[in-house]
Protein backbone atom coordinates (compact mmCIF):
# COMPACT_ATOMS: atom_id res chain seq x y z
CA UNK A 1 0.00 0.00 0.00
CA UNK A 2 1.10 3.25 -1.19
CA UNK A 3 1.12 5.78 2.07
CA UNK A 4 -1.01 9.20 1.10
CA UNK A 5 1.17 11.96 -0.89
CA UNK A 6 4.38 9.30 -1.30
CA UNK A 7 6.68 10.39 -3.27
CA UNK A 8 9.10 8.20 -5.24
CA UNK A 9 12.64 8.64 -7.23
CA UNK A 10 13.47 5.86 -9.10
CA UNK A 11 10.01 3.91 -8.21
CA UNK A 12 6.70 4.11 -8.98
CA UNK A 13 5.57 2.32 -5.35
CA UNK A 14 7.35 4.45 -2.45
CA UNK A 15 7.01 2.69 0.67
CA UNK A 16 7.68 5.84 2.90
CA UNK A 17 6.73 9.77 2.56
CA UNK A 18 9.90 9.94 0.98
CA UNK A 19 11.52 7.02 -1.16
CA UNK A 20 14.44 6.84 -3.22
CA UNK A 21 16.01 4.66 -5.52
CA UNK A 22 19.58 4.92 -6.21
CA UNK A 23 22.34 7.67 -5.38
CA UNK A 24 21.77 10.34 -3.49
CA UNK A 25 24.77 13.18 -3.78
CA UNK A 26 23.97 16.31 -2.19
CA UNK A 27 26.78 19.24 -1.80
CA UNK A 28 26.89 22.64 -0.18
CA UNK A 29 27.48 25.60 -3.34
CA UNK A 30 28.57 27.58 -0.76
CA UNK A 31 31.98 25.62 0.02
CA UNK A 32 32.31 25.02 -4.08
CA UNK A 33 30.19 21.83 -4.07
CA UNK A 34 32.75 20.20 -2.07
CA UNK A 35 30.86 19.84 1.33
CA UNK A 36 27.35 18.09 1.74
CA UNK A 37 25.59 17.24 4.98
CA UNK A 38 22.41 15.16 5.56
CA UNK A 39 20.93 16.40 9.02
CA UNK A 40 18.30 14.11 10.80
CA UNK A 41 16.56 16.47 13.21
CA UNK A 42 14.89 15.01 16.33
CA UNK A 43 11.80 17.57 16.93
CA UNK A 44 13.91 20.78 16.96
CA UNK A 45 17.41 21.51 16.07
CA UNK A 46 18.87 20.68 19.21
CA UNK A 47 19.28 17.02 18.22
CA UNK A 48 20.04 14.52 15.60
CA UNK A 49 21.70 12.32 13.46
CA UNK A 50 24.56 14.52 10.82
CA UNK A 51 26.70 12.49 8.07
CA UNK A 52 28.76 14.99 7.35
CA UNK A 53 30.69 14.57 3.91
CA UNK A 54 33.70 16.93 3.02
CA UNK A 55 36.76 17.08 0.18
CA UNK A 56 34.79 16.42 -2.45
CA UNK A 57 32.41 13.40 -0.85
CA UNK A 58 35.31 11.00 -0.47
CA UNK A 59 35.29 11.28 3.29
CA UNK A 60 32.37 10.97 5.47
CA UNK A 61 31.87 11.15 9.22
CA UNK A 62 28.51 10.42 11.41
CA UNK A 63 27.98 12.25 14.21
CA UNK A 64 25.18 12.35 16.87
CA UNK A 65 24.04 15.22 18.65
CA UNK A 66 21.57 15.59 21.99
CA UNK A 67 20.73 19.29 23.09
CA UNK A 68 22.75 21.10 21.04
CA UNK A 69 25.59 19.57 21.55
CA UNK A 70 28.02 16.36 19.52
CA UNK A 71 28.15 13.43 21.90
CA UNK A 72 29.48 10.81 19.88
CA UNK A 73 31.29 10.78 16.24
CA UNK A 74 32.44 7.54 13.58
CA UNK A 75 35.65 9.03 11.69
CA UNK A 76 35.92 8.09 8.30
CA UNK A 77 39.19 6.03 9.61
CA UNK A 78 37.00 4.28 11.95
CA UNK A 79 37.53 5.55 14.79
CA UNK A 80 34.92 6.34 17.48
CA UNK A 81 34.78 9.36 19.87
CA UNK A 82 32.39 10.04 22.79
CA UNK A 83 31.98 13.36 24.03
CA UNK A 84 35.46 13.41 22.10
CA UNK A 85 35.86 15.54 18.74
CA UNK A 86 37.63 14.64 16.09
CA UNK A 87 40.56 16.76 15.98
CA UNK A 88 40.78 15.34 20.25
CA UNK A 89 40.97 11.53 19.10
CA UNK A 90 44.52 10.48 19.14
CA UNK A 91 45.63 8.92 16.00
CA UNK A 92 46.67 5.70 17.28
CA UNK A 93 43.61 5.14 18.79
CA UNK A 94 40.38 3.55 17.44
CA UNK A 95 38.21 4.54 20.78
CA UNK A 96 38.32 8.11 22.72
CA UNK A 97 35.95 8.13 25.35
CA UNK A 98 36.36 11.82 27.87
CA UNK A 99 34.37 10.82 30.88
CA UNK A 100 34.51 7.19 33.08
CA UNK A 101 33.44 3.74 31.82
CA UNK A 102 31.70 1.62 33.50
CA UNK A 103 31.88 -2.09 32.52
CA UNK A 104 31.85 -6.04 34.23
CA UNK A 105 34.82 -7.18 32.70
CA UNK A 106 37.70 -5.44 30.29
CA UNK A 107 40.16 -8.20 28.19
CA UNK A 108 43.61 -6.93 27.08
CA UNK A 109 45.18 -8.46 24.28
CA UNK A 110 48.96 -7.82 24.88
CA UNK A 111 51.32 -7.39 21.88
CA UNK A 112 54.06 -7.78 24.02
CA UNK A 113 55.76 -10.73 26.04
CA UNK A 114 54.47 -11.41 29.54
CA UNK A 115 56.99 -11.37 32.09
CA UNK A 116 57.49 -15.43 33.37
CA UNK A 117 60.64 -14.80 32.14
CA UNK A 118 61.83 -13.48 35.19
CA UNK A 119 61.67 -17.14 36.33
CA UNK A 120 64.30 -18.30 33.38
CA UNK A 121 67.20 -19.07 34.81
CA UNK A 122 69.49 -16.73 32.75
CA UNK A 123 67.00 -13.86 34.11
CA UNK A 124 69.80 -11.28 35.48
CA UNK A 125 68.18 -10.04 38.64
CA UNK A 126 68.91 -6.80 39.88
CA UNK A 127 70.97 -6.39 43.26
CA UNK A 128 68.50 -5.35 45.91
CA UNK A 129 71.70 -2.93 46.12
CA UNK A 130 71.21 -1.35 42.64
CA UNK A 131 67.40 -1.17 43.34
CA UNK A 132 67.89 1.16 46.13
CA UNK A 133 70.37 3.55 44.25
CA UNK A 134 67.80 3.90 41.52
CA UNK A 135 64.88 4.44 43.84
CA UNK A 136 67.23 7.12 45.83
CA UNK A 137 68.33 8.81 42.36
CA UNK A 138 65.00 8.44 40.14
CA UNK A 139 62.44 8.44 42.98
CA UNK A 140 60.57 5.70 41.53
CA UNK A 141 61.06 1.59 40.90
CA UNK A 142 63.65 0.75 38.16
CA UNK A 143 61.24 -0.23 35.05
CA UNK A 144 58.06 1.71 35.93
CA UNK A 145 56.69 4.63 34.90
CA UNK A 146 57.34 7.61 36.98
CA UNK A 147 54.26 10.31 37.98
CA UNK A 148 55.44 12.52 35.88
CA UNK A 149 55.25 10.34 32.80
CA UNK A 150 51.93 9.09 33.62
CA UNK A 151 50.55 12.56 34.17
CA UNK A 152 52.04 13.42 30.72
CA UNK A 153 51.11 10.20 28.77
CA UNK A 154 48.55 8.39 30.56
CA UNK A 155 48.55 4.77 31.30
CA UNK A 156 48.72 1.82 29.26
CA UNK A 157 46.62 -0.86 30.71
CA UNK A 158 48.17 -3.84 29.72
CA UNK A 159 51.92 -2.64 29.58
CA UNK A 160 51.34 -1.46 33.41
CA UNK A 161 49.61 -4.84 34.58
CA UNK A 162 53.02 -6.76 32.77
CA UNK A 163 55.28 -4.26 34.53
CA UNK A 164 53.97 -4.74 38.07
CA UNK A 165 53.59 -8.67 37.31
CA UNK A 166 57.59 -8.57 36.72
CA UNK A 167 57.53 -6.57 39.63
CA UNK A 168 56.28 -8.73 41.95
CA UNK A 169 57.85 -11.65 40.23
CA UNK A 170 60.77 -9.85 41.52
CA UNK A 171 60.14 -9.53 44.68
CA UNK A 172 59.15 -12.88 45.17
CA UNK A 173 62.56 -14.14 44.07
CA UNK A 174 64.39 -11.94 46.68
CA UNK A 175 62.14 -13.10 49.41
CA UNK A 176 62.94 -16.72 48.29
CA UNK A 177 66.58 -15.89 48.42
CA UNK A 178 66.05 -14.16 51.84
CA UNK A 179 64.28 -17.40 53.01
CA UNK A 180 67.00 -19.66 51.89
CA UNK A 181 69.59 -17.47 53.77
CA UNK A 182 67.22 -17.27 56.84
CA UNK A 183 67.30 -21.15 56.90
CA UNK A 184 70.77 -21.74 56.28
CA UNK A 185 71.72 -19.20 59.39
CA UNK A 186 69.28 -20.81 61.60
CA UNK A 187 70.98 -24.19 60.71
CA UNK A 188 74.09 -22.70 61.35
CA UNK A 189 72.68 -21.16 64.83
CA UNK A 190 71.73 -24.83 65.25
CA UNK A 191 74.99 -25.81 65.02
CA UNK A 192 76.90 -23.09 67.40
CA UNK A 193 74.70 -23.69 70.06
CA UNK A 194 75.53 -27.46 70.12
CA UNK A 195 79.18 -26.62 69.83
CA UNK A 196 79.96 -25.37 73.34
CA UNK A 197 78.74 -28.53 74.59
CA UNK A 198 81.70 -30.64 73.27
CA UNK A 199 84.12 -27.93 74.82
CA UNK A 200 84.94 -26.92 71.68
CA UNK A 201 85.50 -23.10 71.30
CA UNK A 202 83.32 -21.51 68.88
CA UNK A 203 85.53 -19.42 66.00
CA UNK A 204 85.18 -15.22 67.13
CA UNK A 205 82.42 -14.75 64.36
CA UNK A 206 80.05 -18.01 65.38
CA UNK A 207 80.54 -16.46 68.70
CA UNK A 208 79.00 -13.15 67.37
CA UNK A 209 76.18 -14.40 65.38
CA UNK A 210 75.35 -16.30 68.83
CA UNK A 211 74.70 -13.00 70.99
CA UNK A 212 73.09 -11.65 68.06
CA UNK A 213 70.52 -14.26 67.95
CA UNK A 214 70.59 -14.49 71.77
CA UNK A 215 67.54 -12.49 73.44
CA UNK A 216 67.87 -8.72 74.24
CA UNK A 217 67.38 -8.07 78.30
CA UNK A 218 64.89 -5.87 78.30
CA UNK A 219 65.85 -1.82 78.89
CA UNK A 220 64.88 -0.05 82.43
Amino acid sequence: MVPPRARGIGTSTPRAAQEIVGDLRITDPENGGSHGRVWFAAGQENGGLNIDASTGGTWADISFLTNGAERMRLTSYGQLGINVTEPDIPSDAMLAVSGKIYCEEVEVMLASEWPDFVFDSDYALPSLESVETSIAEEGHLPGVPSAGEISAKGLALGEMQATLLRKIEEMTLYMIDLNRQVRELRAENVALRARPATGEAAPAEMQALLAADSPREARP
